[in-house]
């Protein structure tokens, strides 16, 4: 993933992290690296398959879980054309 100059700058990030809240990784924080990370949720079988994905960013959360299947980014950002 790109590092983009609308990012916060790394001071700020530095206190920035997710956590989750139910599920197998219950309790679990990541932090969040350069204003960005991806979260793939997927059932224990297609996420261990190696043509699941190609090649994934190293900012990165894989979250096994039963039947679901989903993926989504957290973006922090200044950029008012990308806040929703």
């Amino acid at each position: 993933m790109e590092n983009n100059d609308k990012f916060l700058s790394q001071d700020l990030l530095e206190s920035y992290a997710i956590r989750l809240l139910s599920g197998p990784l219950n309790g679990c924080e990541y932090e969040i690296l350069n204003g960005r990370v991806l979260v793939i949720v997927g059932n224990d079988v297609s996420l261990g398959r190696s043509d699941s994905f190609s090649e994934l960013p190293e900012n990165t959360i894989v979250i096994p879980y039963g039947e679901l299947t989903g993926s989504f980014e957290v973006i922090i950002t200044t950029d008012p054309d990308l806040v929703v």
